[in-house]
């Protein structure tokens, strides 16, 4: 019988690791938009901003867009927005990039 460390070891060698980027699109003004891409097909795997649709009182969008914090670091997932080490733990977490993988700040 394998015990936890063991499958936890086994796992992590089995997982072939993939190099990712993490590009920001957007960071003035209040706006704030990046994305994670694979880093040798260019493939979006993961994006987000702190732009919020603003609603009515009846539930509906009103078209305009307001800007708040970044919510991986509201709920401490990221330091800040350029948290690299933090948002690379959240992917893995989340099971978005596999294990083993390595998410590098891109151009």
């Amino acid at each position: 019988m394998k015990s936890k460390a063991f499958k936890v070891l086994e796992s992590l060698i089995l997982t072939e690791g993939k190099d990712y980027l993490y590009l920001i699109d957007l960071d003035e003004r209040g706006s704030f938009r990046a994305h994670v891409e694979d880093a040798k097909t260019g493939k979006v795997v993961f994006q987000f901003s702190n732009e919020e649709e603003e609603i009515d009182d009846e539930g509906e969008p009103t078209g305009n867009v307001s800007y708040g914090e970044i919510s991986l670091v509201q709920d401490g997932y990221m330091k800040h927005g350029e948290d690299i080490a933090g948002l690379e733990e959240y992917l893995i977490d989340m099971k978005i990039i596999p294990a083993g993988s390595h998410l590098k700040k891109g151009n």
